[in-house]
């Protein structure tokens, strides 16, 4: 018997998960892969508490794993280099902010889990075609404003990391919004100039997100409410973000930039998931 290349053996088991996960989306319109996708919305954000040295933990090792064409990464190791790589191990913090307590690093590795979370289940179902992610380019732009919001924060420029916050938050949004309302990248010119606002209860992207069942109101509100607070910091309302001169607030801009970029993660991985969903219904 003629032996099958290990590699030629590897791309027929991947496309066999992805046809098997297709078959399982055309039964059950509401699972991926075995997983309820509206269950898993509800599963964040995760409560496990953290230590130092960072553990990704097994909640969200899982979560990844849940999305993504298993490839044999070590999770927890790949998080590990993660955070070597944007240059938020503790270590590296400690030359910038002299002194990190322990409860405080604890926040900031929480944040990080939610970014490696968001890229990695990103990386999983627009690897598979999904998210509709190469028709559109603003799940993309929403990556790298979260990158960059990091390099900014890393370096104490916490209100201009906010900024980026707030516009990966709206990249998303829109994402989602044309989407919903089926526009292509070949479309997307005409529409540009039509962006409904991000608040509007009567207009705005979110209420059109809501009339198509897109999300539950009570996601829709977080959403608004992140948006408004990070419109606050960036609009100078906040004092306490506005320089990166080192002062004794230091530290208490660092906290609140972890909660800012821990509620920004959170709310797009959850839309990502909604536009999964969305998708999965045949729209």
């Amino acid at each position: 018997m003629r032996k099958v290349p290990r590699n030629v053996t590897s791309r027929r088991r991947i496309i066999q998960i992805i046809n098997l996960t297709r078959l399982s989306i055309s039964q059950n319109p509401l699972i991926w892969r075995g997983v309820a996708i509206e269950e898993a919305i509800t599963r964040l954000p995760f409560l496990e508490k953290q230590t130092a040295p960072p553990d990704l933990g097994s909640d969200l090792v899982d979560f990844i794993e849940s999305f993504t064409i298993a490839h044999g990464l070590d999770e927890q190791q790949e998080f590990l280099m993660y955070i070597e790589k944007v240059g938020f191990s503790r270590e590296s913090l400690l030359h910038i902010y002299q002194e990190i307590p322990t409860d405080l690093y604890e926040k900031v590795a929480k944040t990080l889990r939610y970014h490696f979370t968001f890229h990695r289940v990103f990386a999983g179902l627009g690897g598979e075609d999904m998210l509709n992610a190469t028709g559109l380019p603003y799940l993309y732009e929403a990556a790298e404003d979260l990158t960059c919001t990091l390099s900014l924060g890393r370096l104490k420029y916490h209100k201009q990391s906010l900024q980026m916050l707030r516009s990966a938050l709206e990249a998303a949004v829109i994402h989602a919004y044309f989407t919903v309302k089926n526009i292509d990248y070949d479309s997307l010119t005409s529409a540009l100039g039509n962006i409904p606002s991000m608040n509007n209860r009567t207009t705005g992207m979110l209420h059109h997100l809501l009339e198509k069942d897109f999300m539950k109101a009570v996601f829709a509100d977080e959403i608004r409410s992140i948006y408004q607070s990070l419109s606050n910091a960036v609009h100078s309302r906040f004092p306490f973000v506005n320089t990166k001169f080192e002062t004794d607030d230091d530290r208490d801009r660092l906290r609140y930039w972890s909660v800012q970029n821990q509620n920004v993660c959170l709310a797009c991985i959850k839309l990502l998931l909604c536009v999964l969903k969305f998708e999965s219904r045949g729209h």
